[in-house]
């Protein structure tokens, strides 16, 4: 199976029982971006995921035109 590259909208409690599948297969899923609101949350994925201040978006409008 191939790995997928993923990015998280929205840090909250779903998504951070969703994205503990990277870890547990790591393999199999990449977080490469996080997009969140709230700074603390963001900062607190980023330490998570091990991800660059390039990767954390706190605007989708932002995550959108670094995408492309």
């Amino acid at each position: 199976m191939r790995q997928l590259t993923a990015a998280v909208l929205g840090f909250g409690d779903r998504s951070r029982i969703y994205s503990n599948y990277s870890f547990k297969h790591p393999e199999r899923l990449k977080i490469a971006a996080v997009v969140e609101p709230d700074k603390f949350r963001l900062n607190l994925a980023k330490k998570t995921f091990g991800l660059s201040d390039e990767m954390c978006f706190s605007d989708y409008d932002e995550f959108i035109k670094k995408s492309r």
